[in-house]
């Protein structure tokens, strides 16, 4: 949500406008590595939606990215949650009728 994104971003306070425009560069960081986090990228594979495989895939990113797994973690989120509000707010209304 837009709420959260600017709560992630440290910026509770950020209009809409502003939120969505700081999704910008961390869906283009998305889109460059193929789609793929750096934390996936490190893994070997992207995120399972399944929640049954979540475990192994959060271990194996536990392991690969060592000490800086928190960091990568948190980057990870936000790279997904961006690409979702630019989405939401860019490519929907280009479908849009």
């Amino acid at each position: 949500s837009i709420k959260k994104f600017a709560n992630m971003m440290d910026k509770p306070n950020a209009t809409r406008e502003e939120v969505v425009a700081a999704t910008i560069p961390l869906r283009n960081k998305y889109e460059e590595f193929g789609w793929h986090t750096e934390l996936e990228e490190l893994v070997g594979k992207k995120e399972p939606a399944e929640d049954k495989d979540k475990p192994a895939w959060t271990a194996k990113a536990k392991r690969k990215a060592g000490p800086a797994y928190e960091a990568l973690l948190f980057e990870h989120r936000l790279e997904k949650m961006a690409n979702t509000i630019y989405k939401n707010e860019y490519e929907l209304l280009e479908e849009a009728p």
